[in-house]
C-alpha cells in the first residue's frame, strides 16, 4: 500500500496504517544522508526503526547515492 502524507513527521502514521491492515513488513525509500547530515537534520527512517517494535522493516536506497548536508540544504 502506498500512500502519502503531507506530515511533516509522517512516522507516527505509517505504524499506525500498518497496524490498521495488520500489514506483514513496512518498506521504505531513503535518500542516504550522511551521518553528519542525519545527526543535524533527523531521519525519518531511524525514527521508524527506533519506535518500531513489531515489523520488520526494509529501508533502501538509490545504490552509490548519499546526500551530504550541502545537498539537503541545496533541496529547501
Amino acid at each position: 500500500m502506498y500512500t502519502k502524507d503531507e506530515d511533516d513527521d509522517p512516522v507516527e502514521d505509517i505504524l499506525e496504517k500498518a497496524k490498521e491492515i495488520q500489514a506483514d513488513s513496512i518498506i521504505i525509500g531513503v535518500k542516504g544522508r550522511t551521518a553528519a547530515t542525519a545527526l543535524f537534520i533527523g531521519s525519518m527512517a531511524e525514527r521508524l526503526i527506533q519506535l518500531n517494535d513489531h515489523f520488520p522493516l526494509l529501508v533502501t536506497r538509490p545504490k552509490g547515492k548519499n546526500a551530504g548536508i550541502l545537498d539537503y540544504i541545496l533541496e529547501i
